[in-house]
């Protein structure tokens, strides 16, 4: 379907600020930027303190296209490849533990201290893995 009004322009962001909020996002917010390069953004944001986030810890993302309803495709594209709150929570906590193992090598901690932090973050990871 083509878009040709501003009053269909922001219905269907208002849409992808429901399905936001369906996924899990606190205070949604939809915006169009218009280039003067020719591409438009549609711009996805949210509450920073959201429990969910794009790429893990990000409260924004953008879509990029060279008509509105490319640019609103790859937006809801974007926001259908969000995973739950419990799966990026696990995601961000295996990274903290791979930072942690890292942090403990590079400052010379002991392999023993090391050591049971890295079997956790491969059990993590193995969990994950299997889950998906």
């Amino acid at each position: 379907m083509t878009m040709t009004t501003i009053t269909e322009i922001l219905a269907r962001c208002v849409e992808l600020e429901a399905t936001m909020s369906e996924k899990g996002f606190t205070v949604p917010e939809v915006g169009i930027h218009l280039r003067t390069h020719g591409r438009i953004t549609v711009a996805l944001d949210c509450s920073c303190t959201s429990p969910i986030k794009f790429d893990g810890d990000r409260s924004y993302a953008f879509a990029y296209g060279d008509t509105i309803e490319e640019a609103f495709e790859k937006a809801e594209l974007c926001i259908e490849d969000i995973v739950d709150v419990e799966t990026q929570n696990k995601k961000s906590y295996t990274k903290k533990l791979a930072d942690a193992i890292d942090f403990g090598m590079e400052v010379g901690i002991e392999r023993a201290f090391i050591e049971p932090v890295r079997e956790t973050k491969n059990l993590v990871l193995e969990t994950l893995i299997t889950k998906q």
